[in-house]
């Protein structure tokens, strides 16, 4: 199965001058995220656009945010994470469906143990 992905904007778009090209979007940050069978899996980004073409060069003021937005799926490092998500999204949407049973000759899940006396003594020792 696939997943379904969206991008939203993180930051405003940074700009350049470009040649005779002034307000060029040159960067901005991003949050790509992916959903499959109710579960989500997220990872933040920044795009880096390449220089425009002066020909069709579209000025800052006439650009739209779902423009910008769609310029990020094009790019290679959006594409890597695309692929990430969507493996990380197949190993969760096996794991929903496995139930583990407990046997006496397999480990044991642990759960994390944090020790909250030794952060609240030092944050309240005073000198």
């Amino acid at each position: 199965m696939s997943a379904t992905f969206t991008i939203t904007l993180q930051s405003p778009p940074k700009v350049t001058t470009v040649g005779s090209l002034t307000q060029v979007v040159k960067q901005i940050d991003y949050l790509m995220s992916g959903t499959e069978n109710g579960l989500t899996f997220e990872l933040p980004g920044t795009a880096v656009f390449p220089n425009p073409d002066a020909n069709s060069f579209v000025a800052f003021s006439n650009l739209t945010k779902e423009q910008v937005t769609s310029w990020i799926p094009t790019l290679p490092d959006a594409l890597s994470k695309q692929a990430h998500i969507q493996l990380v999204l197949d190993k969760m949407v096996t794991e929903a469906q496995l139930t583990p049973i407990a046997v006496s000759w397999a480990p044991q899940p642990t759960d994390p143990v944090v020790d909250i006396t030794t952060t609240a003594n030092t944050a309240n020792t005073s000198t």
